[in-house]
């Protein structure tokens, strides 16, 4: 949940309007526009896997930190005091917090990975790898959990994530990732104010992803994983975003070697 000085920033970057300053204040206003919005975007639905469709072998751990940037256009629309009702479009790309993965091998082609997203939104997902050969399928189903404010309202999204996961093998060192998917938002607010963050977080409905990414592997234990993955609405309130990153995968890492046999 945000606190009073989070709250305030949060306003004053995710509301419509527009305000005339000198500048030096737009400097000052500039930096706290950023961390607001920073704080504000962690709020919307983080799709990034940093990960293949290939598991954690069984009864190990491996874990990813992934540093992470948004960028989200929504259309709004406005009422005035006269019942006059406009569309209005706002766009925000700023860095977010990192987040945390850690992922166990429950079997050979199942593992389950534990999320801390952006160092706020708590979540979980199970992979289930039914295909393993120069191409690699998987389904991974997950949930993410957020809750936060906006101005005096406080507010629970649930996402439920449902990525398919395919791999592209040039080698046993480098994968492409593509990831194309659907996620279903649940939220507790069902209001449209000229609050951005309010709302985006106050439609609950179905979600379009489409993410690819590489996943380098380094050495047995260390893997670089680069993703991009956007999502659009599928409902009245149309925004879009994209959420970039890049993934630091340590640890029991998914073997290759049978691309080299």
């Amino acid at each position: 949940m945000f606190g009073t000085r989070s709250r305030s920033a949060c306003r004053a970057c995710c509301s419509t309007e527009r305000r005339s300053t000198s500048a030096p204040s737009r400097r000052i206003g500039s930096l706290v526009i950023l961390a607001g919005a920073s704080l504000c975007l962690t709020a919307c639905p983080n799709p990034n896997l940093y990960q293949t469709a290939r598991t954690t072998p069984k009864g190990k751990l491996s874990y990813s930190i992934s540093a992470e940037a948004i960028g989200v256009t929504a259309e709004t629309t406005v009422e005035d005091s006269s019942g006059n009702r406009s569309t209005q479009e706002t766009t925000h790309d700023v860095p977010l917090p990192p987040s945390f993965m850690l992922r166990y091998g429950l079997s050979d082609d199942v593992d389950l990975g534990f999320h801390v997203y952006n160092f706020v939104s708590p979540g979980f997902d199970t992979k289930i790898n039914f295909l393993k050969d120069a191409v690699d399928i998987a389904v991974d189903p997950g949930v993410q959990v957020y809750r936060g404010s906006a101005g005096d309202e406080d507010f629970t999204v649930v996402y439920a994530h449902l990525p398919l996961i395919l791999d592209l093998n040039f080698s046993s060192s480098i994968s492409m990732v593509i990831a194309p998917g659907i996620t279903y938002a649940h939220s507790s607010i069902d209001t449209s104010t000229q609050d951005l963050l309010t709302d985006i977080n106050s439609n609950s409905g179905l979600i379009a992803r489409a993410g690819i990414g590489f996943d380098f592997r380094v050495s047995k234990g260390f893997a670089l994983h680069p993703e991009v993955t956007f999502l659009r609405s599928i409902d009245d309130t149309k925004w879009n975003t994209y959420v970039a990153g890049l993934g630091f995968n340590f640890g029991n890492l998914p073997s290759f070697a049978d691309l080299d046999e």
